[in-house]
């Protein structure tokens, strides 16, 4: 009984060292998880930005062709003679 005692202890010993070495370990990861997490958002913002500079760009780009076509058709079209 006594041996059964004396072992229940050396276990409960080496469950709480490895409890322990755990729980380092996981506060060792969430530090350094946080600055990686700041980092996304910091990368999702920028990504949005580009995004959203793309989309305007390629808005201007159709809006400046579609100007040009239509003062070029609106010059053809002074240029032609009058209905008879």
């Amino acid at each position: 009984m006594v041996r059964r005692i004396d072992e229940l202890i050396r276990n409960e010993s080496r469950v709480r060292q490895s409890l322990d070495a755990i729980t380092t370990r996981l506060t060792d990861l969430e530090h350094r998880m946080a600055p990686l997490e700041a980092g996304q958002c910091q990368i999702i913002a920028e990504a949005r930005g580009a995004a959203a500079a793309t989309a305007s760009e390629a808005a201007a780009r159709v809006v400046t062709d579609l100007a040009l076509r239509l003062g070029s058709l609106d010059e053809r079209m002074r240029r032609l003679p009058p209905p008879a």
